[in-house]
């Protein structure tokens, strides 16, 4: 398998999640494929990358967007199957592992499920359920055959994604979209129970605000593309009811997964915000398109440590090995990350 490590600075940027993939139960089988503006600025650490089965370096220049470091990494992957990290999210050991059987199967692609790194705060279980609700850790009723997989964090086999050509660039701005169009062309998703990652969401207002209006813009955007005109305008005069509709859905992912007593009433005033900002994202989206959003959200996506608090930031980028929970501590309670 083929794993893509995205940095728009050097290696000490990604050392963290290596960390993780260095402890994988099948490092041995792992091409690390490391995506970087510069490979001179790079100073990759070749001790470590000499521990997998093979490494290689793309230096694509300056890239103003998430999605074309992606698309390089599947164009230039060696192996049948290419998985998307991030250096924000760790991988269990036996993540790698896992992913390699699921694609046995006949799936195009395969999530993992989504855990939570940083519990501590009401607004990062907002984006963690906003963002991951469908692969929660801790329950996997949602494993097996799905029509969705993890934005960001899941695997493909290759061929199936080089079959785009040209057009990948344009279908891997959003992948929620691309898995649309997966589906669409009779392909089928996993979501393996047995492949886990901990993500770490923003814990700060105003980027927490940022983050989710990038996200629905580009969502938006992406989406219009494949749609006919009568399409747009409803989606941009029913805009408004967009926060309604997802404020219910969250709710009932908070209650199916029996935290509702215990995330509520604090998650109220974060995921109200976090709706809102989002909402205006798609409004836009579905009626001017991206915009700049492709652009814009590189810093928040790519440099994560700068938008949580110090505690969590010592702790996360601390350079050891963290055992993370799947059934992790909720705000107010006390545990040890």
């Amino acid at each position: 398998m083929s794993v893509a490590v995205i940095t728009i600075d050097d290696y000490e940027s990604v050392r963290q999640l290596m960390c993780y993939l260095r402890v994988q139960t099948v490092r041995e089988s792992i091409e690390i494929v490391l995506i970087c503006p510069f490979e001179e600025k790079l100073a990759a650490d070749e001790g470590q990358l000499a521990e997998f089965a093979s490494w290689k370096v793309v230096a694509l220049g300056p890239f103003e967007t998430l999605h074309e470091p992606r698309v390089a990494a599947v164009r230039n992957a060696s192996c049948n199957i290419v998985a998307f990290t991030e250096d924000h999210c760790f991988p269990a050991a036996n993540w790698a592992e896992n992913l390699i059987k699921a694609h046995e199967g006949p799936w195009a692609a395969v999530g993992p499920i989504v855990g939570i790194a940083n519990p501590r705060l009401f607004i990062a279980w907002t984006s963690y359920f906003m963002q991951y609700g469908d692969w929660v850790s801790g329950s996997f009723e949602n494993a097996g055959e799905s029509d969705d997989v993890a934005g960001h964090n899941s695997s493909y086999k290759r061929d199936v994604l080089m079959e785009y050509g040209e057009d990948l660039d344009r279908i891997m701005v959003f992948e929620s979209v691309l898995h649309e169009d997966l589906l669409d062309r009779g392909h089928r998703l996993y979501v393996e129970a047995g492949a886990r990652s901990f993500h770490v969401f923003i814990t700060r207002w105003r980027p927490f605000c940022v983050e989710h209006y990038f996200i629905g813009r580009l969502l938006a955007s992406t989406r219009k593309q494949r749609w006919p005109g009568w399409r747009k305008l409803v989606y941009i005069l029913g805009s408004p009811l967009i926060p309604v509709v997802r404020f219910y859905r969250v709710i009932k992912m908070i209650r199916q997964h029996g935290m509702t007593g215990r995330l509520l009433p604090g998650i109220l005033p974060s995921l109200l915000l976090g709706l809102a900002s989002s909402a205006a994202g798609e409004l836009l989206g579905y009626a001017l398109g991206a915009g700049h959003a492709s652009e814009d959200t590189v810093d928040l996506d790519m440099n994560r440590w700068r938008y949580v608090t110090d505690r969590e930031k010592e702790e996360l980028w601390s350079g050891q090995l963290l055992q993370f929970s799947h059934d992790p501590p909720l705000p107010g309670q006390k545990a040890t990350l």
